[in-house]
């Protein structure tokens, strides 16, 4: 179930964060669990929360950023840490950060394919930055992602 949510990840991270808001406050806290996409193949995976963060970029200033983070429906609290370990792993959103979060260099220019999410902490990175691959022990089916270079220590492969 990991590899639908990083698919579903994949696809919300570029959606306007009113877009995500609206569908969270309207779907999940009434209770009802849809998808901001609506998409058959995710349809089990929904938006479980939002949260914003102040992060430091050049110089010290500091940026809010948006991280998504996703859970399958019907899964019972009890069971949530086994069938979901994947769940505590928010995503920044691509609208939110122009440069990487570990080198502060522009991703401004760069092709779709040099922004990447960390699969072990979903923040934005260049490719340089990412370089690294693992296997993720809370995805560990998936065998190995890409990682940033922060989380590239640590990571059991």
């Amino acid at each position: 179930m990991a590899g639908a949510q990083i698919k579903f990840l994949k696809q919300v991270i570029d959606k306007p964060i009113f877009v995500l808001k609206r569908d969270f406050n309207t779907n999940f806290k009434s209770g009802r669990r849809s998808s901001a996409l609506g998409n058959a193949e995710v349809a089990d995976i929904y938006i479980c929360d939002i949260q914003e963060e102040s992060i430091v970029i050049n110089h010290g200033q500091k940026r809010s950023v948006n991280r998504i983070f996703v859970d399958i429906a019907d899964s019972h609290d009890s069971m949530k840490a086994i069938l979901n370990p994947y769940s505590k792993v928010g995503w920044i959103l691509n609208d939110d950060l122009t440069i990487c979060m570990i080198c502060k260099n522009s991703l401004l220019g760069y092709i779709s394919n040099d922004r990447h999410h960390c699969k072990a902490c979903g923040n934005l990175v260049c490719q340089n930055c990412s370089d690294g691959r693992a296997v993720i022990k809370e995805i560990r089916d998936l065998g190995p992602l890409r990682i940033c270079r922060l989380c590239d220590f640590g990571q059991v492969s």
